[in-house]
């Protein structure tokens, strides 16, 4: 079995004290700061205060004129655009982005999203895109691989201009027209989603719109319309992702999470009453485990054109229907992949010896492809350990890999690419397509490639080990002010140590969350800690345990407080945490 350690970040106390007192912040704030490598005066002030005049200009990529030019001159001619996308959220976004975009230009444009889970460009799509007369192919969130895709294109007259942000798999030129992808590129910021590609490619169109070049400046009267209009895409992708929210993908982020309230998408507008979350704060959770779970189910249930309507419709009642249809197929994704993650484990119990793979490699023959990724991240919360799931589908099967700090999958899995039809992805988490006859050696050989890794110790890293006076209203605000989180930014962790509970009670209709009731002296009335699932520990000592945790807001009684929310719960020795329930 994995072992889970806590590992606190040390801090030097000359830099607590120059950020602390040079932006007249908390001495917290300023270590949470030094933890996410804001080391200096000026990156605080700018991860503190992010603004959109701090986004790099669109034509930093070297191959974004020449790719204006092209989408300028199709507008011109009236020629027909194919903007080809992909199933999941970012995709999704992506392409919606630059629809609505285009079809503002007046340009004919239409899109295609794969089916049966296929990524990239194909053939098939591309010859019956040449017999429709598409003359421009423009794609998102995909096509750096697709060489010999590219190839066909052009020998059919369709010029391909592609924006992707996966790193490309060979070293060679592609055939297309042009390439906008920052891991491609001397583009500074490398870490843009797929929407956000495609949101830089609408700015430059703006700014060279009708022939001449003007500022992309976000501020000018034309580029604030075009940041107004199209940032709550652009943070829906990039959240959704899963990319670095550092940098760029920071401001964007920020920014877009702002306009959701203030959005004029009827889709998004529709979906967002649907879910209960209209006229609230949207935040980076709202996004990713309310909105993007139920876009991602379109994609999921193979019915991706679905969540693309629903994000370009101008129509109300059209909207309406498509959210319901899409809420429909999250509740069957749901069920399904309850029943594919129960699957799943008895395979594990029954084939696989935990004591010798590192990587669990689970082959499943009723399994549906569209839920692999959702099962493969609960066996890694579960496991402690790599993941990848195949949906078996005749002499071929589907799969996703998904990692932790341990093991980057970027660097894993080109080893193993001889095995494999297609595959590819980021550092945690990719898609493989591979023969069924194939699952076999490619579980051997990953599994001999991580034998030197150690995956067997996860760390939790601990900003401050907290004290229960320092748990005030006022910490909770210097927390906010670090939103949004995600990868690069994590939310802030916090150790209670050695407590001496008050009170510890079962919670809930079934008894299933706990509550720990703690005092200091210092500090005046009680403070309740919570850990949801975690009812079970009701009847565990948990005096001078120590509480992993992170910092909410809990409104009672039309209050504001500040609530501890239990991650892990170490008891002596420091480093055996207690089971939860899962």
């Amino acid at each position: 079995m994995s072992e889970v350690r806590w590992r606190t970040i040390e801090t030097k106390e000359d830099d607590l004290v120059e950020l602390s007192q040079g932006l007249d912040i908390s001495p917290i704030l300023a270590r949470l700061l030094i933890n996410r490598g804001v080391l200096n005066l000026k990156d605080a002030r700018s991860f503190l205060k992010p603004n959109l005049s701090d986004l790099k200009d669109p034509f930093l990529f070297e191959e974004m004129e020449l790719a204006c030019q092209r989408v300028h001159r199709a507008l011109d001619l009236k020629e027909k655009i194919l903007i080809f996308g992909d199933w999941d959220v970012d995709g999704l976004a992506a392409t919606a982005l630059l629809v609505r975009f285009i079809r503002q230009l007046g340009g004919e444009v239409y899109y295609h999203i794969p089916k049966d889970f296929g990524y990239g460009l194909d053939k098939e799509t591309l010859h019956k895109a040449h017999q429709q007369e598409i003359k421009l192919i423009i794609t998102v969130d995909c096509g750096i691989s697709n060489y010999e895709e590219i190839k066909y294109a052009s020998s059919l007259g369709i010029d391909t201009i592609i924006t992707d942000h996966h790193p490309p798999l060979i070293e060679t030129d592609l055939p297309a027209l042009t390439v906008i992808n920052p891991k491609d590129s001397l583009y500074p910021d490398k870490d843009l989603a797929g929407v956000g590609v495609a949101f830089k490619l609408g700015q430059a169109l703006l700014a060279s719109y009708q022939g001449r070049r003007s500022t992309s400046d976000p501020s000018s009267p034309r580029m604030d319309y075009y940041f107004r209009a199209y940032l709550d895409l652009v943070a829906l992708g990039t959240v959704a992702d899963s990319v670095q929210l550092t940098g760029e993908n920071r401001i964007l982020t920020k920014f877009g999470l702002e306009r959701f309230r203030e959005t004029k998408k009827v889709g998004l507008k529709v979906l967002l009453h649907s879910l209960r979350l209209f006229n609230k704060e949207i935040g980076e959770w709202e996004v990713a485990f309310k909105l993007a779970p139920v876009l991602n189910a379109a994609g999921r249930m193979n019915q991706g054109h679905l969540g693309i309507e629903l994000l370009i419709t101008k129509e109300k009642g059209k909207a309406v229907y498509l959210a319901q249809k899409i809420l429909s197929l999250n509740e069957a994704r749901r069920l399904r992949s309850d029943l594919d993650t129960r699957l799943a484990i008895e395979y594990i119990e029954r084939e696989i010896d935990l004591d010798r793979e590192k990587v669990l490699v689970v082959p499943l023959e009723e399994c549906e492809a569209g839920v692999t990724g959702i099962v493969a991240n609960r066996l890694l919360e579960r496991y402690l350990r790599p993941v990848v799931i195949f949906a078996c589908m005749g002499d071929e099967a589907i799969g996703s890999a998904r990692s932790n700090n341990g093991l980057d999958l970027d660097s894993i899995l080109p080893q193993c690419d001889d095995l494999f039809i297609k595959f590819g992805g980021h550092r945690m988490a990719a898609g493989i397509t591979i023969t069924k006859k194939n699952i076999s050696l490619f579980r051997e050989r990953i599994n001999s490639l991580v034998q030197e890794i150690s995956l067997e110790t996860q760390e939790v890293v601990i900003d401050h080990v907290i004290s229960l006076d320092e748990i005030t209203p006022a910490l909770l605000d210097d927390i906010d002010r670090l939103r949004p989180f995600g990868e690069g930014n994590p939310e802030p962790t916090f150790l209670i140590q050695d407590i001496r509970p008050a009170a510890i009670k079962r919670i809930g209709k079934r008894g299933e969350h706990l509550k720990i009731i703690l005092s200091s002296q210092k500090r005046e009335g009680y403070l309740e800690v919570v850990g949801w699932r975690m009812g079970n520990l009701n009847d565990r000592d948990l005096s001078r345990a120590n509480l992993v945790v992170k910092l909410k807001k809990n409104y009672w009684n039309g209050k504001e407080q500040v609530q501890p929310v239990i991650e892990k719960v170490f008891c002596k020795p420091l480093d055996s945490p207690l089971p939860l329930t899962i």
